[in-house]
């Protein structure tokens, strides 16, 4: 992913790149996000994150982080899964 990551925020050939007005945000065409499947706690935001999914935008170029997101999935043991399709179902 990271090596795709990096030809979309660079390569002359990417759509972001190509179809994005200069001065523009990054993200004014093309909405780029990515989902970890990591929870929250496991995904350390920052400089590992590629630029793609963290583009400054804005008049203070702030870093939006919310093009990152961590997967929300908790794990379920299958026992308290049944119970909730059975609880849905009756």
């Amino acid at each position: 992913m990271a090596a795709w990551a990096e030809w979309l925020y660079n390569s002359p050939e990417s759509p972001v790149v190509k179809y994005t007005p200069k001065g523009s945000d990054l993200d004014s065409i093309f909405d780029v996000k990515v989902i970890y499947q990591q929870p929250h706690g496991e995904v350390e935001f920052g400089p590992n994150i590629p630029a793609i999914f963290a583009p400054k935008v804005g008049p203070f170029q702030v870093t939006d982080y919310e093009k990152s997101t961590p997967s929300t999935r908790r794990k379920t043991s299958s026992k308290r899964a049944v119970s909730i399709e059975t609880e849905l179902s009756s």
